[in-house]
C-alpha cells in the first residue's frame, strides 16, 4: 500500500511539469509479484480506487502515456477528472499486462495477461462488482470461476481447480428461491473429498450446512456423515 501511495505521489509530481508525456519508471517499481502491474488501479474508481491523478496542478482530463527507463511502452490511459475510465498496461517485452474498458454507465471489463500473452484473468464487472470472474493458470487451464446474477445478489457458481484441469471445489445453485446449493470438495487425485448443500444468507452474507454432509476417504470411499 505504500509504495502504491508513492508511486501515484510520484505521478502527480511529474504531472505538475508534463501532460501528456507521463512518467519514466523502472519494471520492479510497477510489477507485483503476485497481482502484477496493478499500481494503476488507485487511479481506478470502477474497482476501487480512490486516488487521482494530477497534470499541472489539476486533475488530468487527456490521453496519458507512460514508459519504461529502456523507452518501451509501460501504459496507456483515458483520464476524466483524474481517474482512469480505459487503460493498458505493457510488459517491458511490449506484451500486453491488462486492459481495461468502460463499455457503459454499468458495465466494465478487466483482462489480464502473463508475460506469454497467456490470459490469466477476465472480469465482467457490474456497478463495480466483479459479476463474473476468471482466473487462469500460465498452461490455460481454468484455476478459478465464480459467476454472480444479473443483479449481483447472489453466486450462480463457483468452481476451483487444481493444475492439470482436476475441480478442488464446486459449488452450484439448484434452487434460486431458496438459495440452496450443492458442494462437493477434491482431493488432487480427483476423488471427491465432501458433499452436501448449503444455504445462502443474505443477511449474514454467510452460507450454511443443511441436510446431510457426506466426507470421503482419498479412495472415495464413504468414512462418515453428519446431520445439519
Amino acid at each position: 500500500m505504500r509504495n502504491i501511495y508513492i508511486f501515484i505521489l510520484l505521478l502527480s509530481s511529474i504531472y505538475s511539469k508534463a501532460q501528456k508525456r507521463g512518467g519514466t519508471f523502472s519494471f520492479d517499481k510497477v510489477m507485483d509479484p503476485q497481482y502484477g502491474i496493478n499500481v494503476y488501479d488507485k487511479l481506478n474508481f470502477v474497482i476501487g480506487g480512490d486516488s487521482v491523478r494530477k497534470c499541472g496542478g489539476y486533475a488530468c482530463k487527456q490521453a496519458i502515456k507512460d514508459y519504461y527507463e529502456t523507452g518501451d511502452l509501460l501504459h496507456y490511459g483515458y483520464y476524466i477528472d483524474g481517474q482512469l475510465r480505459n487503460y493498458k498496461n505493457y510488459y517491458p517485452n511490449g506484451q500486453l499486462e491488462r486492459e481495461f474498458r468502460t463499455i457503459d454507465d454499468i458495465r466494465s471489463t478487466m483482462k489480464i495477461y502473463y508475460s506469454n500473452g497467456q490470459l490469466k484473468s477476465s472480469v465482467k464487472y457490474v456497478k463495480g462488482i466483479a459479476q463474473l470472474w476468471q482466473d487462469f493458470y500460465p498452461d490455460g487451464t481454468l484455476e478459478f470461476y465464480e459467476e454472480y446474477n444479473r443483479k449481483v445478489d447472489y453466486v450462480i457458481s463457483q468452481k476451483m481447480f487444481y493444475e492439470g484441469g482436476i475441480p478442488q471445489s464446486i459449488l452450484e445453485l439448484v434452487n434460486k428461491k431458496q438459495l440452496l446449493y450443492d458442494k462437493k470438495e477434491y482431493y488432487p487425485n480427483g476423488q471427491i473429498k465432501a458433499s452436501g448443500q448449503l444455504v445462502y444468507n443474505i443477511d449474514m452474507l454467510d452460507y450454511q450446512k443443511v441436510g446431510l454432509w457426506t466426507k470421503f476417504d482419498s479412495k472415495g470411499r464413504s468414512k462418515s456423515k453428519e446431520a445439519f
